[in-house]
């Protein structure tokens, strides 16, 4: 998955579990997710999202449960249909860096860019600069209180 895809996931899982943090959901969808393909993490996640237990309390309190084995995992596959599941590239639809995978949405290739298109964090906009009043908040939350 992309980044734009990582960020449209976590805020459509806000929506159904607003008690599951957008900037959360981010990072672990970034960390364990990102080399999956889009719709096979959608349809897992809102699974996860939605299951519950018999007396109608959420079956999960993170999307963590998502990366272990269960009914998610084959949700997409619809009443056994072979259509919609993947099969592995010909060698010449492979990514050169990474056998076995598409080369058009490498998971793997998407990963890495992530990786480098992180700024540090010297480069990032200072806001209190654009922003007086903010500086002025930001000034007495960080002084020193005998």
């Amino acid at each position: 998955m992309n980044d734009n895809e990582i960020r449209r996931l976590a805020h459509a899982l806000d929506a159904l579990r607003p008690d599951w943090p957008i900037s959360s959901l981010t990072s672990f969808i970034r960390k364990h997710l990102a080399s999956w393909p889009y719709r096979d993490a959608a349809v897992a996640l809102a699974y996860i999202a939605c299951d519950t237990k018999p007396d109608g309390q959420h079956a999960s309190d993170t999307p963590k449960r998502v990366l272990e084995q269960g009914p998610w995992r084959v949700a997409a596959a619809v009443g056994g249909s072979t259509e919609m599941r993947a099969h592995a590239p010909k060698r010449h639809e492979e990514c050169p860096d990474h056998p076995g995978r598409w080369a058009h949405n490498c998971g793997l290739c998407n990963v890495e860019a992530l990786d480098d298109d992180t700024p540090p964090a010297e480069t990032l906009p200072n806001l209190a600069d654009a922003n007086p009043r903010l500086a002025q908040r930001l000034q007495a939350l960080t002084k020193e209180t005998p």
